[in-house]
């Protein structure tokens, strides 16, 4: 297929004046976020210039490979993405967070081009990376919301768990509220 979306200047300069209005209300606001935006914009266009290159280089010469190592990649990034937004970061969680991520995302996406989509041949590229990367990234999302919950909760309720632990409940019990509202925070 060769209907490829084409984004003029014009195009681009509107996309980047959005951002430039969400930093000019960060500055208003005074909420010191000015300089991170800009730092998220040029990452995120350098990272977009690159990417549009790597995908058109995979989509004229589509192998299975090439589908798997972005997907590969992508799962680790997620991973580090999550991990990264993390406010307390515990020894060996983030290999949790990978398999986490790769579970929670190839289950749901082995469904749906499987058995929705039914693509052939399975590693076509213009299917896979596009919807891949739109679960991948809404995993890593809850993943992250549900882990900084469920450790901030945990810390501060230190002593009421301590308190149900001395008292002989099993650990599963002693935070199982916690567990469900960072649960409910997650989805």
């Amino acid at each position: 297929m060769n209907n490829y979306l084409r984004i003029d200047n014009i195009g681009l300069l509107i996309s980047v004046s959005t951002m430039f209005v969400v930093m000019l209300l960060s500055s208003l606001n005074r909420l010191k976020l000015t300089k991170d935006i800009l730092i998220a914009t040029i990452r995120s266009f350098i990272q977009l210039f690159i990417m549009g290159y790597v995908l058109k280089y995979t989509m004229t010469h589509s192998h299975w490979y090439f589908t798997a190592v972005l997907f590969l990649f992508m799962l680790f990034f997620a991973a580090y993405e999550a991990y990264k937004r993390l406010k307390i970061k515990l020894k060996g969680l983030f290999a949790y967070i990978l398999f986490s991520l790769s579970i929670g995302s190839l289950i749901p996406l082995v469904l749906i081009f499987y058995f929705i989509l039914k693509i052939k041949p399975w590693y076509d590229i213009q299917y896979i990376i596009p919807i891949s990367g739109m679960i991948v990234a809404n995993s890593m999302t809850a993943l992250s919301l549900g882990l900084n919950n469920y450790i901030s909760d945990i810390q501060n309720s230190r002593l009421m768990i301590e308190s149900k632990l001395s008292l002989g409940a099993k650990p599963s019990f002693a935070v199982k509220n916690i567990f469900q509202n960072s649960y409910y925070n997650g989805i």
